[in-house]
């Protein structure tokens, strides 16, 4: 390149003395560009338009250049064009007008110029890298201030990242020399050989850079140079000691003895005419991290409160969860081996790691490494001498049995923890006043896991995908109600609260271990959001961070994790029902606070008022990674700071995400920060040594308003086991005026087998509604009667809670005033779906005196819970009950039914034909029962029967009852064909469509292998809507289903769409899929599809067009502005994906299955199909989701088999059907989303 200068000059000179003429000078033209940066008054501006060496000119006349060899003149210049060939004049530009644009090319040479730059001052250019960013550590220095040649290279300098830094590979960045080495780096990817303008800005120690003309900056911050005083030399191309000059073309250079100001800039690039690279790349975060010291200044508290730092690397690195042991040292949980393992192919890496403060100030200052080499460890429970970790697939008891600091016994206490995505693994780790330890078993929705089984000391047990608990000391365990994704956290009474992605906190109302009383009535989902809505608002400090899905839930809850109750008075003081919980949002660099007020059996949540625009906690440092908070034994609020540059898990990533973020996924594994939060000037209370306490000590200690040392407490006493904790405990339950150490008594008296029933009823009766509601629990043990007594007149407690665990607690005794209670619980409280669940958890043992109070109850509360208490009595052979509630349904003097005995009468018979049963069988073995069913010798089983045939032939009948007395109609097992032919009738377009849906309903309970000809041979005269519904009906039985094929391979017209075939093709019956293979045409390879469909990208798509194709293919799953089914995503979420992500999504969408939408089917014993997802799982019950948007409770005996896989709820061969053209209309309309829609 150097002899490109030496030819050209050549050339020209010859060419003068060829012509005996001189050269004619250069007249530069300026267009738009170069006329607005003139307008700013550069001190120099060099336009770069020279044929030959060695200067530059500045046009201003003031600061000519020099160009050194290694550089090529002449070349095309900033244009709209790659930049290899210049426009052809007379092409106009922004820069030279109508002529050619012109730059030169640097391949290590430098430009040089000396320019007497002050405090504050501007560089502005224009350049065209030409280098990979993989080619060298540095792919080049753009421009340097410092001594020419210095060997430490002193000064500034404005590079571009390569391999040495991987997350600053192609991105601007700042550097100050060998011996401050500060680093700032910038926030995007350069296109490569493309055009990019570049301002940097000084402003005294404060820089900014900005790319492509944006005013937010490229590069903001604190930022001192370390340039000779008195040097005023400046480089282009190049670093002042030449190490790694740049490798491309660089135009239009302006110097300013100024601050330019973000407008300026903006107006100059919009001058260019010119729009950013289409290759440039945003990845994110600001790329470098910064020091403890920096970052801390970066978090914003809410006022009246101040952070500290108590630990930071390289005391720890990775910490993601934290706990104190009895002597107050910090145990830290490590996850080092986060996402992919060390090696990024699942290296274990996991550490745990012991903190000391050494001179009890406050801050950690000496570590210990206990162990290494977990797999992905997650949560941390200091434990009798050692620690309990849960590390995937196991939890392990860690102890130190000779006293060197490391981890020599390894205990595993629970095998089988699902080890799949390390954001889906078992945590939390939460001590219960019952001596349970609890865990969330990590799962992000209600069929994640699904079949998991544990294994402890105590044998196997199937957890599915609730959390469970576990006994240390016994291997104990049981699953509870769950999941909770991150973090399963308690309140001071023992009330236990979740946290999942976009769920920062809710509430476990219906425990599990009560629901599993009572597998024959399903249960609601268990749980009840306290933060709401769906994806809250957060009010982060931090610029936006680069998404690559869920694009509409930027500034929201995405990332929830480790939902905790504070529990002390340190930072607030107590207020009657007003709890304060906290989240963390790692993504969003917060933790917010909600301020937690009682509602009725559960809770309701907003933000504090004074915490405004910003959270309680919010960070302006990107790399800033919240991911858990604990009330320390100090009473503060602590903050555990991953700090690392990317928390995202490469799973949840498309493939560009992945392939962008792949050099990133580990930096930030030698950095981690641990915060505490205090009201500003308030004295720090000092850890205590609870391991030096006696008996005596440690029970006194219970009087405490922390949280954590009440707990530890709680446990010291218990595995010391010492019997003479018994006197203090009675005198402190009996004298202490904190509510919260009087429930602390009671379950340790009760440990030691010495709570009486006196100290139980007098707890019972106690002014705080969290000791009544724990007394409650405790009581459950105990048969006095003067003890149930008591609990019962607890019916009519002001509280809420109370009156719901009263709800779970009268299940435990067998006693007539037991049942006395909970019928009146249950008929007062029916409307609230949680109060009915707990009653019916207790309902089994007191069935007879639950039937008598709802027979004296009103009408409405009557034919709520009829059907209920029928089902129980019917699954447990209470015939006297049976009778009772029958009586009211089939008794009629007149011969005539109401709605209401209709639609009973189908409630009860529908639950005999899922027991494989009927009533006259029943009635058989029940004298009472039978008498009811018949009288004279006439069964008034038939006569509802009877009736019920009249009803729906009778053209005047009410339609209402016409639509109940078809459905009952099909339980007329007496009559089954005399049933069919009637329902038959009814599939008539003369009959109205609700009672041809119903005859349709019908006959598909019936599991009538007739009902397939029936349908089928209706078919011809069905509406489009009807023809839906008995669609779904054939779809819902193995014969019928294999009957519809046959007509469909036959050639009879019985339009399926995607969905339907997808069921089809996916079906448990062999013989079924194999029919639909060859009924229904289909291209399987889905890969190939969606090469062939790539055409599809290159044409016009028109959202208008595209909205028909939605309604036609999508909106019986999807919603989008409004329109379609809530059954699949929000199509909203969809946005921002890329045309071709859209279209792999739409033609193979297996590959990349959101959370939630795989697909199961599920048969009943009664063979009955159900196709959908299932939504939630509790112990006695799951709940499915059908594709027609309906919802169904399960009963977990009622299922005959269950089969989920690696499958989308949306089915292959969406394309059939549509042209190339109407997938590229509905692609433009999902990009523009709801708005188009609207």
């Amino acid at each position: 390149i150097n002899a490109e200068p030496r030819i050209v000059e050549s050339l020209l000179k010859l060419l003068e003395e060829v012509s005996d003429r001189p050269r004619r000078a250069l007249k530069e033209t300026d267009g738009p560009y170069a006329q607005s940066i003139q307008k700013s008054n550069p001190m120099a501006y060099w336009r770069l338009e020279e044929m030959s060496m060695p200067v530059a000119h500045d046009i201003t006349g003031r600061y000519n250049a020099h160009f050194e060899e290694g550089v090529a003149l002449h070349l095309p210049g900033a244009d709209e064009r790659i930049g290899y060939q210049a426009p052809i004049p007379p092409a106009k530009n922004a820069f030279s007008y109508h002529q050619i644009n012109r730059s030169t090319h640097f391949a290590g040479g430098r430009l040089n110029a000396k320019l007497p730059l002050g405090n504050d001052y501007t560089i502005e250019f224009w350049l065209w890298n030409g280098l990979p960013a993989d080619s060298r550590a540095v792919t080049g220095y753009v421009f340097s201030r410092g001594r020419d040649g210095d060997p430490d290279a002193s000064g500034e300098h404005l590079g571009i990242g390569g391999t040495q830094q991987p997350h600053l590979a192609g991105r601007l960045f700042l550097f100050n020399g060998n011996k401050q080495n500060q680093i700032l780096g910038g926030r995007n990817t350069l296109a490569f050989q493309a055009w990019h303008h570049v301002v940097f800005v000084r402003e005294g120690d404060q820089v900014r850079v900005h790319l492509d003309g944006r005013t937010q900056p490229e590069i903001d911050g604190v930022f001192s140079h370390t340039i000779p005083e008195g040097e005023d030399a400046l480089f282009l191309g190049g670093r002042n000691d030449n190490l790694f000059n740049f490798e491309g073309k660089l135009d239009e250079i302006a110097i300013y003895d100024r601050s330019l100001s973000p407008d300026e800039i903006d107006a100059h690039y919009k001058a260019s005419a010119l729009a950013p690279p289409s290759k440039i790349t945003a990845t994110g975060p600001v790329a470098h991290p910064m020091t403890p010291e920096a970052s801390i200044k970066k978090i914003h508290i809410r006022d009246g409160y101040e952070i500290e730092l108590v630990a930071r690397e390289p005391l720890t690195m990775d910490p993601v969860a934290i706990d104190w042991d009895t002597q107050g040292n910090l145990w830290v949980i490590e996850m080092a081996d986060y996402p992919l393992g060390l090696d990024g192919k699942g290296q274990q890496g996991g550490r745990v790691r012991m903190l000391e403060d050494l001179n009890r100030d406050g801050i950690y200052d000496q570590q210990s490494l206990f162990t290494d080499s977990l797999s992905f460890p997650t949560g941390i429970l200091t434990w009798r001498g050692g620690v309990i970790v849960t590390a995937a697939p196991e939890i392990l008891f860690l102890r130190d049995t000779n006293m060197d600091g490391k981890a020599d016994s390894r205990e595993v206490l629970v095998s089988g923890l699902s080890t799949g995505n390390q954001q889906l693994r078992a945590n939390g780790l939460r001590w219960g006043l019952d001596g349970w330890v609890y865990c969330a078993s990590g799962g992000h929705h209600g069929n994640y896991g699904i079949g998991t089984k544990l294994r402890s000391r105590a044998g196997e047990t199937l957890v599915g995908s609730r959390d469970f608990r576990f006994r240390p000391d016994t291997g104990e365990l049981e699953p509870v109600s769950g999941p909770s994704q991150n973090g399963r956290n308690r309140d001071n009474w023992g009330r236990w609260f979740g946290t999942q992605n976009m769920r920062p906190l809710w509430h476990y109302v219906l425990p599990d271990h009560y629901l599993r009383r009572n597998p024959h009535i399903a249960a609601p989902n268990p749980t009840q959001l306290v933060v709401t809505p769906l994806g809250p608002e957060v009010f982060p400090a931090s610029v936006p961070e680069k998404r690559f899905h869920s694009f509409n839930e930027a500034g929201h809850f995405t990332s929830a994790c480790g939902g905790m109750f504070y529990r002390d008075n340190v930072l607030w003081p107590e207020a009657a029902g007003k709890q304060h919980a906290f989240t963390c949002e790692p993504f969003h660099n917060l933790v917010q606070h909600h301020l937690v007020t009682d509602e009725g059996v559960s809770f309701s949540a907003e933000r504090d008022a004074p915490e405004g625009v910003l959270d309680f906690f919010a960070s302006e440092d990107r790399w800033c990674r919240p991911v858990m908070t604990r009330t320390g034994p100090d009473g503060a609020l602590w903050v555990v700071d991953m700090y690392r540059y990317m928390i995202e898990h490469p799973e949840w990533l498309p493939n560009a995400g992945r392939e962008e973020l792949l050099p990133h996924y580990r930096i930030g594994e030698d950095m981690g920060r641990i915060y505490r939060i205090s009201p500003v000037d308030s004295a720090p209370f000092p850890i205590q040594d609870l391991s030096q306490l006696n008996t005596e000590e440690l029970v006194t200690a219970l009087d405490s308003s922390n949280g954590w040392l009440r707990d530890k407490v709680h446990m010291l006493l218990v595995w010391r086991g010492d019997e003479d904790s018994k006197k203090p405990l009675r005198h402190l339950l009996s004298t202490t005026e904190n509510p919260i150490a009087r429930v602390h008594a009671l379950w340790l008296l009760n440990h030691f087998k010495a709570l009486s029933a006196k100290q139980l009823i007098s707890s019972l009766n106690d002014m705080h509604p969290g000791v009544r509601e724990n007394a409650l629990r405790l009581a459950e043990t105990q048969h006095e009667p003067s003890v149930i007594a008591s609990a019962a007149k607890l019916t009519d407690d002001p509280d809420a809670k109370v009156r719901l665990q009263l709800a779970f607690t009268l299940g435990a005794w067998q006693s007539t005033v037991a049942g006395t209670a909970l019928g009146k619980l249950m008929t007062q409280y029916h409307s609230d779906p949680f109060m009915k669940a707990a009653c019916f958890s207790s309902g089994t043992p007191h069935l007879p005196a639950l039937v008598e109070s709802v027979m004296l109850a009103s009408a409405s509360t009557r034919a709520d819970l009829n059907g209920s208490l029928a089902e129980l009595a019917l699954a447990v052979n209470a015939h006297s009950s049976l009778a009772a509630l029958l009586e009211p349904v089939f008794y009629s003097a007149s011969g005539t039914y109401t709605l209401d005995q209709m639609q009973a009468a189908l409630q009860i018979t529908s639950m005999a034909a899922r027991r494989g049963t009927d009533l006259s069988a029943i009635a058989g073995k029940h004298e009472g029962l039978a008498a009811i069913l018949s009288e004279k010798g006439s069964s008034l089983s038939t006569a509802i029967f009877d009736f019920a045939r009249e009803s729906v032939l009778s053209q005047s009948a009410d339609l209402d009852l016409r639509v109940a007395a078809a459905k009952l109609l099909a339980r007329d097992v007496r009559h089954s064909s005399e049933a069919l032919r009637v329902l038959a009738s009814c599939l008539n377009p003369r009959q109205p469509v609700n009672l041809q849906k119903a005859a349709l309903e019908a006959l598909g309970t019936t599991r009538d292998a007739s009902v397939s000809s029936v349908v089928l041979n209706a078919w011809i005269t069905l509406s489009p809507s009807i023809r839906q519904v008995a669609l779904e009906v054939l779809l819902s039985g193995e014969p019928w289903s294999f009957s519809l094929l046959e007509a469909v391979e036959s050639g009879k017209e019985v339009p399926l769409d995607a969905l339907q075939q997808g069921r089809l093709l996916r079906h448990t019956s062999k013989r079924v899929r194999k029919l639909a293979e060859k009924a229904l045409t289909r291209n399987t390879d889905r890969t190939q599809i969606v090469e062939r469909y790539k055409t599809t990208l290159q044409l016009q798509g028109d959202p208008g067009k595209g909205k028909s194709i939605f309604n036609q293919t999508c909106a019986a799953c999807h919603q989008l502005g409004g329109m379609g089914k809530e059954l699949g995503p929000d199509l909203k979420t969809v946005v921002n994906h890329s045309p071709e992500k859209l279209l792999s999504n739409i033609l193979d969408p297996s590959r990349d299955i959101q959370p939630g939408y795989h697909a199961y089917q599920c048969e009943l014993t009664d063979g009955t199909e159900l196709y959908g997802l299932i939504t939630n799982e509790t112990g006695n019950s799951i709940t499915m989701k059908k594709t027609d948007g309906s919802v169904h409770s399960i009963l977990r005996k009622d299922i005959e088999s269950l089969r989920g896989g690696q499958l989308s709820l949306m089915p292959d061969g969406l394309e059939k059907g549509l042209s190339q053209q109407d997938i590229a209309n509905l692609i433009a309309l999902l990009r523009l989303g709801g708005e188009a829609i609207q």
